[in-house]
């Protein structure tokens, strides 16, 4: 018998030792953090540029651009809008908590510097209700940015005079398109005067003139509430963990911290705001006094929360995920029409949302690993450090999924098909590699010709 207890004190030793070296467990003691990511990750309201200089392997890395043996004739890019302001009904909740916060803060948070005291004692919400969901000039600047990035990849495919461009009927991706075309327009029509005001006047006038189409394919999140099937929500994992002790303590802590007192019914629902007014400042504005009242491992533990509900979103319903289908069925017609035709267009570019990318990924099998979090033998919620699906990486604003055909000469020309997320190469089902013959591409997902019907997917039992 006393053989039998030591060996489970062993095991639960061995347990708890995983645990420390592969969870971070919630806790008010700061000796338990560990070397967190970038404290500048805000799960999918990270900006694109910010998650990019986090990544260690880039296309450029990963892929020599002077090929020699193969050049790149055609371009599929989907990609989600970039930085926005807040929906209305987030707006109007900041309006009405967060002034009476940053006063309560900057006068009883005796822990914060003077600077940060002072920031919110002037702080004040800096958009209003008229500016929800337009695109940041942040965001303008990022997807500029991008637009350059891809162009440096790229510079023969990207000739605007051959782009199709298709956005959805949200005015944020109108709007990010309209940067990203404008930016090739900038890069490919010289002028000496082009910061003047008839410079200005006159490229307005070419991107108007380019056609900007929008395009049902990029709603299919949003196709299937016709049928009375939504398949979106929160989980009962993320419900466990929202309204779990450790989060409520976490709260607790957080408050006595920032000097805000019991009878202002501070809750946990206040406190994830705070966290997300946090983000949306430090997106648009590259800094916010809110994000200082938080500790590392507080906005790591509401990263988690928010991953939990975009991977349920992704691999937690078979609808969702069959969904996707259409998006490779676009690119499979695509790919055929720029191999069998070399004057149709070089470019496809794409503007939607992270629930379609969602989707996407995880009908390629992309970034599937998702620990659970778990509890150690105190009841304290503990929270997987490392895991695949990472919105804060993989779905920041400007997110994107790339595809490239390319012509081979050495092999007797022989077409190849480059994919990329975010600039890192990605290998999908239908692929031996990242950079596989265009036939097995072709041939893997023929039969989306016949099985691919929204309607009847949409239609399905759940899963």
């Amino acid at each position: 018998m006393k053989t039998i207890l030591l060996m489970l004190i062993i095991i639960i030793e061995i347990f708890e030792c995983k645990i420390q070296q592969d969870y971070l467990c919630i806790s008010d003691q700061d000796d338990q953090m560990i070397e967190l990511k970038s404290n500048e990750h805000c799960g999918s309201k990270t900006s694109y540029l910010t998650a990019r200089y986090d990544r260690k392997l880039l296309l450029e890395r990963d892929w020599h651009l002077n090929n020699q043996q193969c050049k790149p004739i055609y371009l599929y890019f989907l990609g989600r809008h970039s930085i926005r302001f807040p929906g209305l009904k987030e707006i109007i909740k900041q309006e009405r908590l967060m002034p009476k916060y940053a006063k309560i803060i900057s006068k009883n948070g005796t822990k914060l510097s003077n600077g940060i005291r002072h920031d919110l004692h002037y702080w004040t919400l800096m958009y209003d209700q008229t500016d929800q969901y337009h695109v940041t000039l942040s965001g303008k600047y990022e997807t500029q940015t991008i637009a350059k990035i891809f162009y440096r990849y790229f510079p023969k495919l990207l000739n605007v005079d051959r782009i199709d461009v298709s956005v959805s009927r949200k005015i944020r991706t109108r709007e990010t398109a309209w940067a990203f075309l404008r930016t090739l327009y900038d890069i490919q029509t010289p002028n000496s005067n082009k910061h003047t005001l008839k410079w200005d006047n006159k490229l307005n006038k070419m991107v108007s003139r380019h056609k900007i189409v929008e395009s049902d394919l990029l709603m299919i999140h949003e196709r299937c509430k016709k049928f009375g099937s939504p398949k979106e929500g929160k989980s009962a994992k993320y419900k466990e963990l929202f309204h779990s002790l450790s989060f409520d303590k976490m709260r607790n802590d957080f408050s006595q911290r920032n000097g805000i007192k019991n009878e202002e019914n501070f809750t946990i629902e206040h406190m994830y705001l705070l966290k997300s007014l946090c983000c949306y400042e430090q997106a648009i504005y590259q800094q916010s006094p809110w994000c200082s009242l938080f500790k590392p491992y507080e906005r790591f533990a509401f990263n988690y929360l928010d991953d939990i509900k975009s991977y349920t979103d992704a691999y937690g319903y078979g609808i969702n995920r069959k969904m996707a289908c259409v998006l490779i069925a676009d690119l499979r017609r695509k790919l055929i029409m720029a191999r069998d035709d070399p004057h149709s267009i070089n470019t496809t570019l794409y503007f939607g949302h992270d629930h379609l990318m969602y989707r996407l990924f995880s009908y390629l099998n992309l970034f599937e690993q998702f620990p659970h979090f778990k509890y150690d033998r105190n009841g304290q919620i503990c929270l997987p450090i490392n895991r695949e699906w990472d919105s804060s990486t993989i779905t920041p604003f400007g997110t994107n999924f790339v595809a490239i055909l390319y012509d081979c000469d050495e092999d007797d020309d022989q077409k190849k098909l480059l994919t990329l997320v975010n600039e890192n190469v990605v290998e999908i089902p239908g692929c031996t590699n990242g950079f596989c013959p265009l036939d097995e591409f072709l041939n893997y997902y023929e039969h989306l010709e016949n099985d691919c019907k929204i309607e009847d997917i949409c239609r399905l039992p759940e899963s």
